[in-house]
């Protein structure tokens, strides 16, 4: 069966019921839960990211890699990924991780052992809290559903930003 999923909350114990009720195993629809974690995000206002722990191999979804892409673009949601256990030359895996994560405005980790989590978590923290949004006014003749590129300079610091929008 399909491991158990529970709706947004605050509530801690809640979330930790909900965790500790994973089992590994079997296979991994990788792409599938990214697509259903973001669906899940419309409707939420306020500041949104997602916090993505994994080997980063899938290996039953339904949606290819490209498509999770063009809808991690569009969702407007940053993923910030943690790859635990992922081998530096294991190319093909970072470079999907890597690229999820960068196109989102996000970030990957990689980490060996579980308890390095703290310290990644501690710099998601850093980044969401130091970001500020920028915004912009498309020309008139912009046209809905079309991917637009961005580009973001500044001098005396440094710019993160998703490589795009479509509005």
């Amino acid at each position: 069966g399909l491991p158990p999923t529970m709706a947004f909350t605050h509530s801690r114990p809640m979330v930790q019921g909900a965790l500790s009720r994973f089992r590994p195993g079997g296979k991994t629809a990788l792409y599938d839960a990214v697509m259903y974690a973001l669906y899940n995000f419309q409707g939420i206002r306020g500041q949104r990211a997602l916090v993505l722990i994994s080997d980063g191999r899938d290996t039953a979804s339904k949606f290819t890699f490209d498509q999770m892409i063009e809808y991690a673009r569009r969702s407007g949601v940053p993923i910030y990924g943690i790859g635990i256990g992922i081998r530096p030359n294991d190319n093909d895996v970072r470079f999907k991780l890597d690229r999820l994560c960068r196109e989102t405005g996000g970030t990957t980790s990689y980490i060996d052992q579980a308890r390095a989590l703290q310290r990644v978590y501690d710099d998601i923290e850093t980044e969401l809290r130091s970001q500020y949004i920028l915004g912009f006014y498309p020309p008139s003749d912009a046209k809905p559903g079309k991917w637009r590129e961005v580009e973001v300079e500044v001098e005396g610091g440094k710019a993160k930003t998703v490589k795009g929008y479509v509005p």
